[in-house]
């Protein structure tokens, strides 16, 4: 899931990396945001572990680049 925190419509770049060393790209435009301005649901593959994402590129900007890489808890 995507928090879009100020609520503006701004495509949605992931770099996801995979446990198995594989890496996947997922760009998302901004009519993602049309449904629900708060969150998006962003699908990757579900058959792999991860092991982080990264959120952004330098062409979206972003006021805090400190939340943009998730590492999943996996217990």
């Amino acid at each position: 899931m995507v928090e879009n925190v100020d609520e503006l419509p701004l495509p949605i770049h992931l770099q996801v990396f995979y446990a198995d060393g594989s890496q996947e790209e997922i760009d998302e435009n901004t009519s993602r945001w049309a449904e629900n301005i708060g969150a998006v649901v962003v699908q990757v593959d579900s058959e792999k572990k991860i092991e982080k994402v990264i959120l952004g590129s330098p062409g979206i900007p972003d006021v805090n680049e400190s939340n943009n890489t998730i590492i999943p808890q996996y217990h």
